[in-house]
């Protein structure tokens, strides 16, 4: 009987070694930086030495997988190795399965639509994780409402580009494989722009950045943004190169994702992109700025000389191509300012929404601000419902309570 044991045991090892099995990725992550309606980006993390499983992926209802393999890309300063995939010809508005390996769990994405026959919602913020159940239960709040898709607007892991801090980043993408899906499956992507802390020394003019400079005066623009926020530019399909980057859905919204002086400066070619880009979207009925330092602080002072050069070099031109929303963030807190244009109070003005607490420790805001119309210091997500009629906004405190409506 002991003989017949271990050969069994032998033979289910001999077939454990020829066939080993495909295990969950150590991360994934969905997201976009082409068109949403017709495409998705899908990386996943695998450690080192794990066996590299295929995506598979189809629309739902069909019976056939499609298959790949994913493209290696580098996960910086740590034991783990990144693939990404564009898919690419999906239909608008669309649900697809996906799975990691023929085994692996059968979860679903949604493809955006092309216009707005149905609402389209999704969730923003930023400063997402001084605490991992901060993190992950903010995440759970923005799903339990069903959003499209998530904007978070910098500060993300808080890892700073250091190598000493990687495990950061893989704790921030560990929770949003666990937290960033909704009950019945569906993951949600996500977009992100910059904020300081993806960035050895936060900002453009920092220490670390001119010393970089002055040791690699060979370096192109490009090698320089990525030796500064290394982990951004390598395991964030979007913005992606040179940091800032504009997201078109349909003829319907379009998302400007900006960076704030972290790897580039506000004023000069970013100026000028950014002209360019509010110009071709001027008939878009709903274009929103995206960024982390805020034009209008809810707790930093007023004259900080980022939010001063956000409101010289930006502001205006916002202005001029009839922005109604900008998202901020930094602050780490709930802030609503009043309509304002050319620094005074208007109601064709621009409504700044911001300031950054989803997964951080709030900070109380300025209560003397003649910008501000309501604010509290308070984590937060913001829900934004975009109809054929116009747009809303509802805000909503950790616990899930309205904070503000509009």
């Amino acid at each position: 009987m002991g003989s017949i044991r271990l050969t069994l045991t032998l033979l289910v090892t001999v077939l454990l070694l020829a066939n080993p099995l495909q295990a969950e990725p150590a991360g994934f992550f969905l997201t976009w930086k082409d068109d949403p309606c017709t495409t998705m980006i899908v990386d996943w993390h695998v450690e080192d030495g794990q066996e590299v499983p295929l995506l598979e992926y189809r629309k739902k209802g069909a019976e056939e997988w499609r298959t790949a393999n994913g493209t290696e890309g580098k996960y910086p300063f740590a034991k783990r190795r990144l693939f990404r995939e564009e898919l690419a010809g999906l239909e608008a508005g669309t649900t697809y399965e996906f799975r990691f390996g023929a085994d692996g769990e059968v979860r679903t994405f949604r493809t955006m639509p092309s216009s707005l026959q149905n609402p389209v919602k999704f969730a923003v913020g930023g400063d997402t994780r001084h605490q991992t159940e901060w993190f992950e239960k903010m995440n759970r709040l923005a799903v339990s409402h069903e959003p499209d898709f998530v904007v978070l607007g910098g500060d993300l892991a808080y890892e700073n580009g250091e190598e000493g801090s990687v495990q950061n980043i893989i704790d921030w993408f560990d929770a949003f494989g666990k937290t960033m899906v909704t009950k019945s499956g569906r993951v949600v992507p996500v977009l992100v722009a910059i904020g300081n802390h993806e960035v050895r020394g936060g900002f453009i003019g920092s220490a670390q950045a001119k010393s970089l400079r002055e040791e690699n005066p060979t370096l192109s623009e490009e090698a320089v943004r990525e030796k500064l926020a290394p982990y951004f530019y390598n395991l964030f399909a979007c913005p992606g190169q040179p940091g800032y980057r504009a997201m078109d859905f349909g003829n319907y919204l379009s998302l400007i994702l900006l960076d704030s002086n972290h790897t580039n400066p506000i004023d000069g070619t970013q100026r000028d992109w950014l002209e360019k880009a509010l110009a071709a979207r001027k008939d878009c009925p709903n274009v929103f700025p995206v960024y982390h330092v805020p034009a209008y602080p809810s707790v930093r002072p007023f004259d900080e000389p980022v939010s001063t050069l956000v409101r010289r070099h930006w502001v205006p031109l916002f202005e001029k191509f009839g922005v109604r929303l900008a998202f901020e963030n930094h602050d780490h807190a709930f802030k609503r300012t009043k309509p304002l244009r050319e620094g005074k109070v208007d109601p064709e003005g621009i409504v700044f929404l911001g300031d950054g607490a989803w997964g951080v420790g709030p900070r109380q805001p300025h209560a003397d601000s003649w910008y501000l119309e309501k604010s509290a210091g308070v984590r937060n997500c913001m829900i934004v419902t975009l109809d054929g009629k116009g747009r809303s906004v509802e805000v909503f405190d950790e616990d899930g309570k309205p904070l503000d409506a509009f």
